[in-house]
């Protein structure tokens, strides 16, 4: 039942966040914001990823995080259907899930990457006081929350395997 969930959930996300960015870029201007409440504004920013680190385009850093997102999601599935006593543990589910949304915004912005030359951002943060400004878009929310958890699956799921050998190997000594 809670697999199934995930999955609507991630279906549900995935066609929430490519209608958001279809409709910032087809109905904002680029550069333009329009206030919603407060520091928040909607706006039409299109990041092509300049200044990335060790001059590696956006899509090779998409790519890599692709190819390091699923091999997570690898190991926690690995670690379900090959060990019969951490099938039901409910970190495993956690990272299983957490990873799979990783996995979908590396895709959404592959694939934005690849037919527009950057990733729609639509959320802007504007701090007036500060001079500030943060321009993201939910799929990056979402990608911060779901390394988070990832790490606390992961961290979750190794002390419960070392609390139960410890457990083990007290019974048998």
């Amino acid at each position: 039942m809670a697999t199934k969930a995930a999955g609507t959930f991630l279906l549900i996300f995935i066609i929430l966040e490519v209608g958001a960015r279809w409709l910032a870029h087809t109905r904002i201007d680029e550069g333009s914001t329009i206030p919603i409440a407060g520091i928040f504004y909607l706006t039409n920013v299109t990041n092509q990823g300049s200044g990335l680190a060790f001059g590696w385009s956006s899509i090779a850093w998409l790519m890599l995080g692709l190819v390091v997102s699923t091999a997570i999601c690898a190991s926690f599935l690995a670690a379900w259907f090959l060990s019969p006593a951490l099938k039901g543990n409910p970190f495993i589910k956690l990272g299983v899930g957490a990873s799979a949304m990783t996995i979908a915004v590396a895709l959404l912005n592959i694939g934005e990457v690849l037919l527009r030359k950057g990733v729609t951002d639509y959320l802007a943060l504007i701090d007036v006081e500060r001079g500030a400004a943060w321009i993201i878009n939910a799929g990056d929310v979402v990608l911060y929350l779901s390394l988070g958890l990832v790490a606390v699956s992961y961290v979750g799921a190794f002390a419960m395997i070392l609390g139960s050998s410890v457990r083990s190997a007290g019974t048998t000594g």
